[in-house]
């Protein structure tokens, strides 16, 4: 069923975007030991990492927050002038 809504290629980036930062941003705030386990091999990370890693996370969810496109506001200009 269609609502008569076609997001533009540029909506659908921001989109992607945002669900890819915000899910990267929470697995870093919740489990931040699981990706530098998973980026750099090691077994326990140190409390500093862990709180590094915290940071990061949040920074990253803040960038998926900024990047999810209001109704409508996205609008393209074809030759690059406003």
């Amino acid at each position: 069923m269609s609502t008569g809504h076609d997001p533009s290629g540029a909506q659908y980036l921001m989109i992607v975007t945002a669900v890819g930062e915000g899910g990267a941003g929470l697995v870093l705030l919740v489990l931040p030991a699981v990706p530098v386990a998973l980026l750099f091999g090691v077994d326990q990370a140190s409390p500093e990492t862990s709180f590094v890693g915290r940071i990061a996370g949040a920074a990253l969810l803040a960038l998926g927050v900024a990047c999810w496109p209001g109704r409508g506001t996205v609008t393209i200009v074809p030759d690059g002038r406003a």
